[in-house]
């Protein structure tokens, strides 16, 4: 590929503003800082550098242009991020079959399930029933044309026929999950008498197909199996329609069910995905929070919906995320609701969520008969163990006061007292404990640690500056540590606040601005840590080494061997002055 065609693409497209629409970007000096959608952080370490149209992350260390972002974020290859970049900037991609690189399998695949979309939808203009069917579910024929819908008729090789006159090899048909092999080595249609939903990446790839049956057949639903590009455990079913509208609200809606999001994207609400029906994973939870942290689950109002949004709840929660839920009226589910209602009565619904845990609380509760004491205390001691899935000691302690009413003796002083000591008795996660009594680490390790989490934390705003005025450079490391203890402390005798752009040039002036963004991105949970235990931490390291200096010299004063620099040394531990 001509170099002068990515250098052109690389000048018309602004990497700020590509990267802008994947990743939240805020400026800060000249670079623009943002969360790296490469690996979890919670602070900031992916820089992109306008000036030189490259970006970095330093905390894991991907780094790059437009094309290698693109390839690494939507797990492309060079020639896909090449046409879809060049189509992006209008400059001309050269598309000689000679001039490019033989086909894969996965190109292949994608080119088959690009021939089986346009035979469903032929065949769905063909068949008045599964058009009937549509109709009944409130889907028109620009929907349908939109999501690109289709029906697969009930025949053994319509399909196969098909993709044989275009020349795709059965081989190809049955490695797409568009044919079946039998025992006897014939192939035949997969789906049949079906409507059918084509599955695309978030790019616009075919990767895959969800088949409805139009009766009472089992199974209901029937997906495309694995295959080279579809895993049905990471992929969201109108990704593809629904990122934009994402990014732009900062907040994904997801449901249980393809006609659950054609009834929301047809309503006009466009930020609106689902899984494919399977649970939610942790690779679903990666992918979409490439694009928001901020996730309303919104499933079927029946048992199964419940159990499916507490199940994902968990999952976020275990990423250190706080998803809301949002609940349809009894026997409702998103795209009925949205049949019998205004579309504003959906928004409703969502700017009415409540979070995971609240949602678990109130599930607890719906269950107890809370006029009866036994059956109040159980409601009670239940709901203490769902707050104590919370991390964070803060937020769990809000809580008391909303289970307060559950208490049975309201009217005595100790009840919130009761309810925190049930709460922390039903921890059910490792609690994070001061630093002094962290295990499986040496003590050099702890003071380290200590260190880390003081400086990052008062960096970020969590511990107040004034408490490090009795500590000094050599409490800490040589390197980050020091250098930035040095501009904290003389921010604070000056009675002055930092400035985090002059930090920033500090550290790079001194080549130690990996290092200084390392130590910055640092789990938020950690500064759960008390700020006096981290400070008595370094000053127990103080006076330790304090006290082991003071032998030493005495030693030399007994021995008459103490220089004159040495006594004013030995006079200032003693003196502490």
């Amino acid at each position: 590929m001509n170099s002068d065609v990515v250098n052109e693409i690389k000048k018309r497209i602004n990497i700020v503003d590509f990267i802008s629409s994947y990743v939240s970007l805020k400026k800060r000096g000249s670079s623009y800082i943002g969360l790296c959608p490469f690996h979890k952080e919670k602070t900031g370490s992916f820089n992109v550098n306008p000036n030189k149209g490259f970006y970095k992350c330093f905390g894991c260390g991907e780094s790059g242009d437009i094309f290698t972002f693109l390839q690494k974020y939507e797990n492309i290859e060079f020639i896909d991020a090449l046409k879809i970049l060049g189509e992006k900037a209008g400059v001309q991609v050269e598309t000689n079959p000679k001039n490019i690189e033989k086909k894969t399998e996965k190109d292949e695949v994608y080119l088959a399930n690009g021939h089986a979309i346009q035979y469903y939808k032929n065949q769905l203009k063909n068949s008045p029933e599964a058009l009937s069917y549509l109709h009944r579910r409130g889907i028109t024929i620009e929907t349908a044309e939109r999501f690109s819908l289709g029906f697969s008729p009930d025949s053994w090789n319509g399909l196969t026929n098909y993709l044989n006159s275009k020349s795709i090899k059965n081989e190809i048909g049955v490695k797409a999950g568009l044919l079946k092999q039998s025992d006897r080595n014939t192939v035949y249609d997969m789906f049949r008498n079906r409507v059918m939903f084509p599955i695309w990446t978030s790019m616009g790839k075919p990767i895959g197909f969800g088949g409805r049956n139009m009766g009472k057949e089992e199974p209901k639903y029937l997906n495309t199996s694995e295959t080279v590009v579809f895993n049905k455990g990471k992929e969201f079913y109108a990704l593809n329609f629904a990122k934009d509208a994402i990014s732009k609200n900062d907040k994904a809606i997801i449901v249980e069910g393809y006609m659950d999001v054609i009834a929301c994207h047809s309503h006009g609400i466009e930020n609106v995905i689902a899984v494919l029906g399977t649970a939610l994973t942790k690779n679903h939870i990666e992918k979409i929070t490439r694009y928001t942290k901020n996730i309303v689950l919104c499933f079927d109002a029946d048992n199964a919906g419940i159990k499916a949004a507490l199940r994902s709840g968990a999952l976020f929660l275990e990423e250190g995320l706080q998803p809301l839920v949002a609940t349809t009226p009894p026997g409702e589910d998103p795209d009925s609701f949205l049949q019998n209602h205004n579309p504003s009565e959906f928004h409703n619904l969502i700017n009415n969520a409540i979070g995971i845990l609240d949602f678990e609380i109130k599930v607890c509760l719906d269950r107890h008969n809370l006029s009866d004491t036994n059956d109040k205390i159980n409601a009670l001691t239940e709901a203490c163990k769902i707050v104590a899935k919370e991390p964070n000691a803060i937020r769990r302690d809000a809580y008391i006061n909303k289970l307060l009413p559950l208490h049975p003796n309201p009217a005595t002083a100790n009840e919130p007292d009761d309810i925190r000591r049930e709460i922390n008795n039903s921890l059910n996660f490792k609690e994070y404990v001061p630093v002094v009594k962290t295990e499986n680490t040496n003590q050099q390790d702890k003071y380290i640690l200590a260190q880390k989490i003081l400086l990052s934390g008062m960096c970020q705003g969590y511990y107040d500056l004034n408490s490090i005025v009795d500590l000094n450079d050599e409490d800490f490391e040589i390197g980050v540590p020091r250098l930035l203890f040095k501009i904290l402390k003389e921010s604070v005798l000056r009675g002055e606040a930092p400035a985090l752009s002059f930090i920033e040039k500090t550290m790079r002036d001194n080549n130690l601005i990996e290092d200084y963004y390392n130590l910055l991105a640092i789990d938020e949970i950690e500064f759960n840590h008390p700020l006096n235990d981290l400070v008595d931490l370094l000053l127990i390291k103080k006076n330790k080494s304090n006290l082991s200096r003071r032998k030493e010299l005495e030693d030399k004063l007994a021995l008459g061997t103490l220089t004159e620099e040495e006594k004013i040394e030995l006079i200032t531990i003693i003196t502490g002055k």
